[in-house]
């Protein structure tokens, strides 16, 4: 069999994987910025918790730990700490009653908020609809496969319904 014919590198595609990298490691850097101030005194870990909450609604534990790379124990710890902060609250999943649900309570909305109004502030004005046109897109191209569930879990009853999301954070 013959060997293939090796393509010459894409100019476009090298840029724009340059590109993602700076612009994860900048998106990381300002969030990092925003949890060091004294409010909301969050770790990444905790912050990525309560935007996957905000984002997709209400998770079982174990898929929110599945969604951080941790394992479960080290998922429900992080969970409890949330819960005594009053920004997320435990409940059964619904559907599985060994299974806990984590729904994120007002205070953490409002702390997802203000971190996100931090990072935002730190965007030149002149870049705010560009950019996420950018990002909506990105996101769009990044969803699962309309076959695939959008938790982990699979479970329709643990998915989030669209009216449960904020529209400016829904997950597309």
């Amino acid at each position: 069999m013959p060997d293939a014919v090796q393509q010459p590198p894409d100019p476009s595609r090298e840029r724009l994987a340059a590109a993602l990298a700076v612009a994860a490691e900048a998106l990381a850097e300002m969030v990092t910025r925003a949890l060091a101030q004294p409010e909301p005194g969050l770790t990444p870990g905790q912050f990525r918790a309560l935007v996957l909450l905000v984002t997709r609604g209400p998770q079982r534990i174990v898929d929110v730990s599945a969604d951080l790379g941790v394992v479960s124990s080290s998922g429900t710890r992080l969970s409890e700490r949330l819960v005594r902060r009053g920004l997320v609250a435990r409940g059964p999943s619904g559907t599985d009653r060994r299974a806990v649900r984590l729904t994120l309570t007002p205070a953490g909305r409002r702390l997802v908020e203000q971190v996100l109004d931090r990072v935002v502030a730190a965007v030149p004005q002149a870049l705010h609809a560009p950019l996420a046109d950018a990002l909506a897109a990105l996101a769009r191209a990044a969803a699962p496969p309309p076959d695939d569930p959008p938790s982990p879990s699979g479970v329709p009853g643990d998915m989030p319904q669209s009216s449960d999301v904020p529209g400016e954070l829904r997950h597309p």
